[in-house]
C-alpha cells in the first residue's frame, strides 16, 4: 500500500512566476513614482547645464579645465614612486651604495595644475631637485635610471618635462578631441614651487 502525504493544494508554477513578476514591476513602478520629483529635478538640472555651457572654443576650454584639472592631478599622483616616497623621480645617482634621488616632490601638488593661455592649457611644474637618499621602492622603481657617481647625467629638466608630458598624454589627446584647436603644454618653471605652505606666525 502506497502512502501518500498531502501538503495542501498544488500551485501552478506559471501562476507563481506571474505573481512574482507583477509584484516586482509594481514595486519598481512605485519606487519610480516616489522618486519622480527627484529624478525630474536632476534631468532639468543637467539640461540647464548643457544649455548654459559656452559655445565659443575659449569658453568651452574654461569649462573643460574644471574637469581636466582633476584628471591631471590624478594622473600625476599615479606617477609617485610609492606612498613612502611620493615623488616623481627623474633619476638616481649611486653614492657608495646609497642612492641620491632626484625629481619632484608631489606631496603638496596643487589641485589646479593648468592655466589657460589662448587655446592652450599650460601645465607648469617645478624644477627637479635632490629629494633624499636611500633605496628606490614601489612599482616604478625598475624604470628609474641609476647613474654611477661622477658619471654624466642627462638633463633632469628635460627628463621631468618628458615624464610629465607622457603622464598627461591621454588628457592632452582628450582635450584636442573635445575642443578643436586646443592643446596641452608642459613647462618646467623655476618660479613654480610645490613645497609645503609656510604656517602663519602666531
Amino acid at each position: 500500500m502506497n502512502a501518500r502525504t498531502e501538503f495542501g493544494p498544488r500551485v501552478n508554477g506559471l501562476v507563481v512566476l506571474a505573481v512574482l513578476v507583477i509584484a516586482g514591476v509594481g514595486v519598481t513602478a512605485g519606487y519610480l513614482q516616489w522618486k519622480a520629483p527627484d529624478l525630474s529635478a536632476i534631468v532639468a538640472s543637467r539640461r540647464g547645464a548643457i544649455a548654459a555651457a559656452p559655445t565659443s572654443p575659449e569658453g568651452r576650454l574654461h569649462a573643460w579645465l574644471d574637469y581636466g584639472n582633476a584628471f591631471m592631478h590624478s594622473r600625476l599622483s599615479q606617477m609617485r614612486l610609492s606612498s613612502e616616497q611620493p615623488w616623481l623621480v627623474t633619476h638616481a645617482v649611486d653614492n657608495a651604495g646609497q642612492l641620491d634621488i632626484f625629481g619632484i616632490d608631489l606631496t603638496h601638488m596643487p589641485r589646479d595644475l593648468g592655466d589657460i593661455e589662448g587655446l592652450s592649457v599650460r601645465v607648469r611644474v617645478p624644477v627637479p631637485t635632490r629629494l633624499g637618499s636611500g633605496q628606490l621602492t614601489g612599482e616604478h622603481a625598475p624604470f628609474v635610471p641609476v647613474y654611477a657617481r661622477g658619471a654624466e647625467v642627462p638633463d633632469s629638466v628635460a627628463r621631468t618635462k618628458e615624464l610629465v608630458a607622457w603622464a598627461l598624454a591621454g588628457v592632452g589627446d582628450a582635450l584636442e578631441r573635445d575642443i578643436v584647436g586646443a592643446h596641452l603644454t608642459v613647462e618646467v618653471d623655476p618660479k613654480v614651487s610645490w613645497l609645503a605652505p609656510l604656517e602663519a606666525p602666531r
